[in-house]
């Protein structure tokens, strides 16, 4: 992997303030999104900050990811608290429809909260279902 510096990321990235104190969590995204650009989704998410309590509606960008259990896993690479969001498809499909997903609970003057609403958390079940055509355990249909 290239080293890329603070500067360097910056200016390819645009990111602001407050995405600096996550530095090392861009790095991983921009690595990611060189790596995914065309199978990366946009859904909606509210992220709270941690020090205001405001919220804020910002945009996610997520891939689906075959995992180390041979199982797709979405994959928060842009817009994420900490860089590590993630959760299994089959979970994300048997927490129902209706459900939306704390990627992050957040910690007081530390992490901010992100919650991806109900009706997004349907956006990535329909893609996965309908575009990747995953059966309900989100394992690869069999032909």
């Amino acid at each position: 992997m290239p080293i890329v510096t603070k500067k360097e990321l910056e200016e390819k990235e645009n990111i602001g303030i407050e995405e600096k104190k996550n530095y090392t969590s861009m790095k991983e995204i921009f690595v990611l999104r060189r790596q995914y650009p065309k199978n990366m989704q946009v859904i909606k998410g509210i992220r709270t900050n941690a020090w205001t309590e405001e919220e804020k509606e910002v945009e996610i960008g997520y891939i689906l990811k075959k995992g180390y259990d041979n199982k797709f896993w979405m994959y928060i690479i842009e817009g994420a608290v900490t860089g590590y969001e993630s959760a299994s498809v089959d979970d994300i499909i048997n927490r129902g429809r209706g459900n939306g997903w704390l990627a992050c609970a957040g910690t007081q003057r530390l992490w901010d909260r992100l919650l991806i609403p109900p009706e997004e958390m349907e956006k990535v079940i329909e893609y996965a279902l309908n575009e990747l055509k995953l059966n309900e355990k989100g394992e690869e249909k069999c032909l």
